[in-house]
């Protein structure tokens, strides 16, 4: 794209750069690690962490890639405005509606096939997870109460 030509564009490509970095920071936020800090070292908070890190990629995949979809289409249509001014108004319109339903049709296949993997790969973690904290809560309330003796 002739990017020097026109605001419009550098615009567009900008917006595109924005829009990529903030899924990367995302993903990058969500991402599973082990835990380093032995000092501070608590079992129960590395699971709770663990947990909503896991929580936070479906919520990626269902609700940010839309916006990152959302955000592209309205890039690349700003740049084919300009890229495409000396073409009919015809030519124009469907150019830019079938690069919208082009986009949005392609991130909605993209982020479903992600959710089913996530379903297969994710919800067992989440659920042993969830059975770890829940056995460790009620284990803490025994212990307060003193109906465990160790």
């Amino acid at each position: 794209m002739p990017w020097q030509e026109s605001k419009a564009i550098l615009l567009s490509l900008l917006v595109i750069a924005v829009a990529m970095i903030g899924v990367g920071i995302l993903s990058f936020s969500s991402r599973i690690s082990p835990s380093d800090d032995s000092e501070n070292f608590s079992n129960k908070e590395y699971l709770k962490s663990q947990f909503e890190k896991l929580k936070f990629r479906y919520k990626i995949a269902g609700k940010y890639m839309y916006y990152y979809a959302f955000l592209l289409a309205v890039a690349l249509n700003v740049a084919y405005f300009v890229l495409l001014a000396p073409f009919s108004d015809l030519i124009r319109i469907l150019t830019h509606t079938g690069l919208t339903v082009m986009i949005f049709g392609i991130m909605h296949f993209s982020i479903k096939r992600r959710l089913k993997k996530y379903d297969k790969s994710l919800q067992p973690m989440m659920k042993q997870l969830e059975k770890l904290l829940t056995e460790a809560k009620k284990l803490i309330e025994a212990l307060q109460s003193g109906r465990v003796f160790l």
